[in-house]
Protein backbone atom coordinates (compact mmCIF):
# COMPACT_ATOMS: atom_id res chain seq x y z
CA UNK A 1 0.00 0.00 0.00
CA UNK A 2 1.81 3.28 -1.12
CA UNK A 3 1.36 6.69 0.98
CA UNK A 4 -1.67 8.16 -1.04
CA UNK A 5 -3.67 5.45 -0.72
CA UNK A 6 -3.13 5.74 3.04
CA UNK A 7 -3.92 8.88 3.47
CA UNK A 8 -7.75 8.51 1.22
CA UNK A 9 -8.51 5.68 3.67
CA UNK A 10 -8.07 7.92 7.06
CA UNK A 11 -9.99 11.13 5.30
CA UNK A 12 -13.63 10.69 6.53
CA UNK A 13 -15.99 10.31 3.40
CA UNK A 14 -18.78 13.38 3.14
CA UNK A 15 -22.24 12.99 4.80
CA UNK A 16 -25.09 13.83 2.69
CA UNK A 17 -27.16 17.19 4.05
CA UNK A 18 -30.25 15.37 5.72
CA UNK A 19 -33.22 16.68 4.86
CA UNK A 20 -35.96 17.42 7.66
CA UNK A 21 -39.36 15.33 7.88
CA UNK A 22 -41.49 17.74 10.00
CA UNK A 23 -44.58 18.12 8.05
CA UNK A 24 -45.53 22.01 7.03
CA UNK A 25 -49.00 22.84 8.92
CA UNK A 26 -51.69 24.38 6.68
CA UNK A 27 -54.06 25.08 10.05
CA UNK A 28 -53.50 29.08 9.15
CA UNK A 29 -54.46 28.87 6.03
CA UNK A 30 -57.72 27.36 5.84
CA UNK A 31 -59.11 29.12 8.85
CA UNK A 32 -58.48 32.30 6.72
CA UNK A 33 -60.47 30.49 4.00
CA UNK A 34 -63.32 29.47 5.97
CA UNK A 35 -63.64 33.44 7.89
CA UNK A 36 -63.68 34.33 3.33
CA UNK A 37 -66.39 32.15 2.83
CA UNK A 38 -68.43 33.02 6.37
CA UNK A 39 -68.12 36.50 5.08
CA UNK A 40 -69.52 36.27 1.98
CA UNK A 41 -72.14 34.08 3.12
CA UNK A 42 -73.09 36.48 5.62
CA UNK A 43 -73.10 39.75 2.80
CA UNK A 44 -75.30 37.49 0.45
CA UNK A 45 -77.90 36.87 3.00
CA UNK A 46 -77.88 40.35 4.26
CA UNK A 47 -78.75 41.69 0.57
CA UNK A 48 -81.08 39.13 0.17
CA UNK A 49 -83.08 40.39 2.83
CA UNK A 50 -82.91 43.96 1.89
CA UNK A 51 -83.67 43.24 -1.98
CA UNK A 52 -86.80 41.37 -0.32
CA UNK A 53 -87.86 43.91 1.84
CA UNK A 54 -87.38 46.29 -0.98
CA UNK A 55 -89.90 44.51 -3.27
CA UNK A 56 -92.82 44.17 -0.63
CA UNK A 57 -92.46 47.35 -0.02
CA UNK A 58 -92.73 48.67 -3.42
CA UNK A 59 -95.51 46.02 -3.88
CA UNK A 60 -97.58 47.36 -1.47
CA UNK A 61 -96.79 51.32 -2.80
CA UNK A 62 -97.89 49.62 -6.16
CA UNK A 63 -101.13 48.29 -4.80
CA UNK A 64 -104.37 50.61 -4.76
CA UNK A 65 -104.83 51.48 -1.03
CA UNK A 66 -108.86 50.75 -0.18
CA UNK A 67 -110.32 54.50 0.09
CA UNK A 68 -111.59 55.08 3.54
CA UNK A 69 -115.60 55.39 3.45
CA UNK A 70 -117.66 57.35 6.09
CA UNK A 71 -120.46 55.11 8.22
CA UNK A 72 -123.32 56.01 6.42
CA UNK A 73 -126.57 56.06 8.59
CA UNK A 74 -130.02 55.07 7.58
CA UNK A 75 -131.86 57.81 6.93
CA UNK A 76 -135.43 58.21 8.43
CA UNK A 77 -137.93 59.34 6.28
CA UNK A 78 -139.23 62.59 7.80
CA UNK A 79 -141.19 64.19 4.95
CA UNK A 80 -145.21 63.27 6.32
CA UNK A 81 -144.31 64.66 9.85
CA UNK A 82 -142.53 67.44 7.80
CA UNK A 83 -145.56 68.13 5.72
CA UNK A 84 -148.17 67.41 8.96
CA UNK A 85 -146.39 70.12 10.47
CA UNK A 86 -146.45 72.93 7.78
CA UNK A 87 -149.83 72.26 7.23
CA UNK A 88 -150.62 72.96 10.61
CA UNK A 89 -148.60 75.93 11.01
CA UNK A 90 -150.14 77.43 7.57
CA UNK A 91 -153.48 76.73 9.18
CA UNK A 92 -152.39 78.40 12.64
CA UNK A 93 -151.34 81.62 10.92
CA UNK A 94 -154.04 81.80 8.18
CA UNK A 95 -156.25 81.94 11.61
CA UNK A 96 -157.90 78.99 10.39
CA UNK A 97 -157.84 77.40 14.14
CA UNK A 98 -161.12 76.79 16.10
CA UNK A 99 -160.50 77.64 19.83
CA UNK A 100 -161.97 75.47 22.78
CA UNK A 101 -164.44 76.61 24.81
CA UNK A 102 -162.90 78.68 27.50
CA UNK A 103 -161.90 76.86 30.78
CA UNK A 104 -158.89 78.33 32.35
CA UNK A 105 -160.11 81.68 33.45
CA UNK A 106 -161.88 82.07 30.29
CA UNK A 107 -158.43 81.77 28.08
CA UNK A 108 -159.51 79.79 25.32
CA UNK A 109 -156.65 77.66 23.31
CA UNK A 110 -155.82 75.10 20.61
CA UNK A 111 -153.63 72.13 20.48
CA UNK A 112 -152.09 69.84 18.09
CA UNK A 113 -148.98 67.25 18.45
CA UNK A 114 -147.14 66.28 15.23
CA UNK A 115 -145.05 63.08 15.43
CA UNK A 116 -141.69 62.68 14.30
CA UNK A 117 -139.51 59.69 14.07
CA UNK A 118 -137.04 61.53 17.34
CA UNK A 119 -139.50 63.01 18.99
CA UNK A 120 -143.27 64.95 19.47
CA UNK A 121 -143.78 68.33 18.11
CA UNK A 122 -145.99 70.34 20.39
CA UNK A 123 -148.01 73.02 19.12
CA UNK A 124 -150.49 75.12 21.77
CA UNK A 125 -152.01 78.70 20.47
CA UNK A 126 -153.61 81.01 23.26
CA UNK A 127 -156.34 83.40 22.14
CA UNK A 128 -155.23 86.99 23.38
CA UNK A 129 -158.14 89.09 24.91
CA UNK A 130 -156.80 91.49 27.50
CA UNK A 131 -156.86 92.04 30.58
CA UNK A 132 -157.06 87.99 31.29
CA UNK A 133 -155.06 85.87 33.92
CA UNK A 134 -154.49 82.15 33.13
CA UNK A 135 -153.28 79.62 35.69
CA UNK A 136 -150.09 78.14 34.44
CA UNK A 137 -147.76 75.11 34.88
CA UNK A 138 -147.85 73.06 37.56
CA UNK A 139 -143.80 72.49 39.25
CA UNK A 140 -143.47 70.95 43.06
CA UNK A 141 -147.01 71.49 43.97
CA UNK A 142 -147.21 74.93 43.24
CA UNK A 143 -149.68 76.62 40.52
CA UNK A 144 -148.99 80.37 39.11
CA UNK A 145 -150.69 82.70 37.07
CA UNK A 146 -149.99 84.47 34.03
CA UNK A 147 -150.96 87.82 33.04
CA UNK A 148 -151.67 87.61 29.42
CA UNK A 149 -150.69 91.11 28.64
CA UNK A 150 -147.76 90.91 30.23
CA UNK A 151 -146.77 87.74 28.41
CA UNK A 152 -148.04 89.35 24.81
CA UNK A 153 -145.93 92.81 25.99
CA UNK A 154 -142.84 90.64 26.86
CA UNK A 155 -143.02 88.71 23.12
CA UNK A 156 -143.65 92.48 21.62
CA UNK A 157 -140.45 93.40 23.11
CA UNK A 158 -138.02 90.76 21.88
CA UNK A 159 -135.11 92.16 20.01
CA UNK A 160 -132.44 89.75 17.73
CA UNK A 161 -129.51 88.05 19.91
CA UNK A 162 -129.88 86.34 22.88
CA UNK A 163 -131.14 88.49 25.41
CA UNK A 164 -131.62 87.66 29.38
CA UNK A 165 -135.44 88.46 30.17
CA UNK A 166 -138.42 86.14 32.41
CA UNK A 167 -140.13 83.38 30.36
CA UNK A 168 -143.40 84.83 30.73
CA UNK A 169 -145.32 81.54 29.17
CA UNK A 170 -146.80 77.92 30.28
CA UNK A 171 -143.72 76.33 32.04
CA UNK A 172 -141.92 78.91 33.36
CA UNK A 173 -142.55 81.01 36.16
CA UNK A 174 -143.09 84.26 35.70
CA UNK A 175 -140.26 85.99 37.66
CA UNK A 176 -137.25 84.10 36.18
CA UNK A 177 -134.94 86.15 34.10
CA UNK A 178 -132.99 83.02 32.13
CA UNK A 179 -131.42 83.36 28.35
CA UNK A 180 -133.63 83.48 25.37
CA UNK A 181 -132.52 83.49 21.75
CA UNK A 182 -134.01 85.69 19.25
CA UNK A 183 -134.20 84.60 15.57
CA UNK A 184 -136.51 85.75 12.76
CA UNK A 185 -138.16 82.98 11.73
CA UNK A 186 -140.02 83.56 8.50
CA UNK A 187 -141.96 87.14 8.95
CA UNK A 188 -141.55 86.74 12.54
CA UNK A 189 -139.96 87.19 15.98
CA UNK A 190 -139.51 83.77 17.94
CA UNK A 191 -138.11 83.83 21.63
CA UNK A 192 -136.30 80.47 21.43
CA UNK A 193 -134.92 78.14 24.50
CA UNK A 194 -134.62 74.95 25.52
CA UNK A 195 -136.14 73.47 28.96
CA UNK A 196 -135.80 70.13 30.33
CA UNK A 197 -138.89 67.99 32.51
CA UNK A 198 -136.12 65.44 34.54
CA UNK A 199 -138.40 62.96 35.76
CA UNK A 200 -139.46 61.87 32.55
CA UNK A 201 -136.23 62.32 30.78
CA UNK A 202 -137.51 64.97 28.21
CA UNK A 203 -135.56 67.90 26.67
CA UNK A 204 -137.43 70.14 24.74
CA UNK A 205 -136.75 73.39 22.32
CA UNK A 206 -139.20 75.86 22.71
CA UNK A 207 -140.14 78.69 20.23
CA UNK A 208 -143.05 80.98 21.36
CA UNK A 209 -144.12 84.06 19.21
CA UNK A 210 -146.63 86.82 19.25
CA UNK A 211 -148.92 86.61 16.17
CA UNK A 212 -150.84 90.59 16.02
CA UNK A 213 -152.35 89.72 12.98
CA UNK A 214 -154.94 87.02 14.60
CA UNK A 215 -154.05 88.09 18.26
CA UNK A 216 -152.62 85.13 19.52
CA UNK A 217 -149.90 83.73 21.06
CA UNK A 218 -148.30 80.51 19.62
CA UNK A 219 -146.06 78.25 20.99
CA UNK A 220 -144.12 75.31 19.42
CA UNK A 221 -142.78 72.38 21.96
CA UNK A 222 -140.49 70.55 19.72
CA UNK A 223 -139.73 67.16 22.16
CA UNK A 224 -137.19 64.43 22.18
CA UNK A 225 -135.01 63.00 25.19
CA UNK A 226 -132.52 63.81 27.22
CA UNK A 227 -129.81 60.82 26.28
CA UNK A 228 -126.27 62.49 26.06
CA UNK A 229 -127.62 66.35 26.06
CA UNK A 230 -125.64 68.89 28.03
CA UNK A 231 -126.79 71.70 29.67
CA UNK A 232 -123.96 74.44 29.41
CA UNK A 233 -124.37 77.28 31.80
CA UNK A 234 -125.90 81.18 30.41
CA UNK A 235 -127.08 79.89 27.22
CA UNK A 236 -130.14 79.91 25.99
CA UNK A 237 -130.26 75.95 24.70
CA UNK A 238 -128.79 72.92 25.33
CA UNK A 239 -125.85 71.08 23.56
CA UNK A 240 -127.91 67.96 21.57
CA UNK A 241 -126.18 64.79 19.94
CA UNK A 242 -126.45 65.12 16.09
CA UNK A 243 -129.66 62.88 15.48
CA UNK A 244 -131.58 65.25 17.82
CA UNK A 245 -129.65 68.25 16.53
CA UNK A 246 -131.14 67.43 12.96
CA UNK A 247 -134.84 67.01 13.92
CA UNK A 248 -134.68 70.19 15.58
CA UNK A 249 -133.32 71.66 12.84
CA UNK A 250 -135.61 70.44 10.81
CA UNK A 251 -138.51 71.36 12.99
CA UNK A 252 -136.70 74.89 12.76
CA UNK A 253 -136.59 74.74 9.02
CA UNK A 254 -140.26 74.20 8.97
CA UNK A 255 -141.30 77.27 10.87
CA UNK A 256 -138.51 79.21 8.87
CA UNK A 257 -140.85 78.09 5.51
CA UNK A 258 -144.22 79.31 7.41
Amino acid sequence: MNGNQSVQENVPAATPPVQSTTPVSLKPRSNKLLTLIVVHLITILTLGYFVLQYSLLKRQVCQPQPTPTAKILPKIDTSKSIDLLSAELTKIFRGEIEFSDPYNNGVSSYSKNVEFPSGMVMLVVYKYTPGQIMLAGYEGGTRWNIHMDAWVGYLSSLKMGQVSARRVDYWEESDKELPILVKRLGTKLYGIYDSSFKPAGTCSRNFVTYDQTNKQIVTISANTGCGEVTFPADSATFNFPMNHLEYLNKVEGVINST
